[in-house]
């Protein structure tokens, strides 16, 4: 995944600032979290700049997250939960009685959600610091990767038995997404999502069927 610089930002002005309702600010703090990682890079996330962007002082995030890992780690798990969703919207669209219809259409959402949120998708894979025994962020992380599971489920385990199957279908779609970003996701814009998956993603053995 290529570096993404950081990018300093300007307070918003006070007339643009957005209400902060009681009971909330942590909710806001991370949609503003998640909207300065898409806007301006994964490297752009801090704490001032997110109370900026919700409204609220810059000491007022302290309440909810001790450091810029907490923080982070709570907008990776955000990014999880729209992951893992946007995969599982593809799949209700598939034929369900073909399984490598369901592989292609969860895949089709990981393409979608990596190319509609480059920066967000390099946040949650790009190795930065973050608490992976948080409760929120193992939950959500789960999910996304339980949708991997599900659809790997009726392949033939070779070998390396399922957690095989699960690691081959993620490393293709993973490393083929890394290489588009890396090079220029323009590429995807005028692409059939269906026709790269078909060229990419081999035919894999079934089990037979009960």
């Amino acid at each position: 995944m290529p570096p993404i610089k950081s990018v300093s930002l300007s307070k918003t002005p006070a007339s643009k600032k957005r209400p902060h309702h009681h009971g909330d600010l942590r909710v806001a703090l991370i949609d503003a979290g998640v909207e300065l990682v898409n806007e301006h890079g994964a490297d752009a996330l801090s704490i001032r700049k997110v109370a900026a962007k919700a409204g609220v002082s810059h000491a007022a995030p302290a309440h909810h997250f001790a450091s810029l890992a907490n923080l982070r780690t709570a907008v990776i798990a955000r990014a999880h939960l729209q992951f893992a969703s946007q995969m599982r919207e593809q799949i209700k669209l598939a034929n369900k009685d073909d399984p490598r219809a369901i592989i292609l259409a969860a895949l089709k959402g990981y393409m979608d959600f990596a190319f509609e949120n480059p920066s967000l998708f390099h946040l949650m894979f790009g190795g930065f610091e973050k608490f992976d025994d948080d409760e929120e962020f193992t939950r959500a992380s789960d999910l996304s990767y339980g949708v991997l599971s599900e659809i790997c489920a009726p392949l033939l385990p070779g070998k390396a038995g399922e957690e095989g199957n699960q690691i081959l279908v993620w490393s293709i779609i993973h490393g083929y997404v890394g290489i588009m970003l890396n090079r220029n996701s323009d590429q995807y814009e005028d692409a059939d999502p269906a026709v790269l998956l078909e060229l990419i993603f081999p035919d894999l053995p079934l089990r037979d069927p009960a």
